[in-house]
């Protein structure tokens, strides 16, 4: 009886420091899973006004509610790589944004047109 304690004791002392001596389970730190598009995020302000061009206008001052893009005109003009030209004379309109567009501004403006209505 003696040595059925003993040996249950010992082994179960042993359980314990192969446990607790192990210190506690920490995970691996992952990293993120996706990557910040920062030209995506630009072509977002630009179209949603928190970035102004010309006069102080955006581009959803014109193009919302009835007069918002349709997909299947994006994706013409897309396939026709005919945006680019349209984003300009949209831009330098003086009814319109009055303004001038830079080559990174219109990359993002095309960016964001593509991604968000999945073109």
């Amino acid at each position: 009886m003696r040595k059925t304690v003993s040996a249950g004791l010992l082994l179960w002392g042993c359980f314990q420091v192969a446990v607790l001596g192990s210190g506690p389970y920490v995970p691996p730190r992952m990293g993120p899973k996706w990557t910040e598009d920062l030209v995506y995020r630009v072509g977002q302000a630009l179209y949603s006004g928190e970035m102004k061009l010309g006069d102080g206008q955006s581009c959803a001052n014109c193009h919302r509610g009835a007069l918002a893009f349709k997909k299947d005109a994006l994706k013409e003009i897309l396939d026709k790589d005919k945006i680019k030209p349209q984003i300009v004379k949209c831009v330098t309109q003086l009814d319109r944004v009055n303004g001038a567009i830079d080559n990174s501004q219109m990359d993002a403006v095309v960016r964001f047109l593509s991604k968000r209505y999945k073109l």
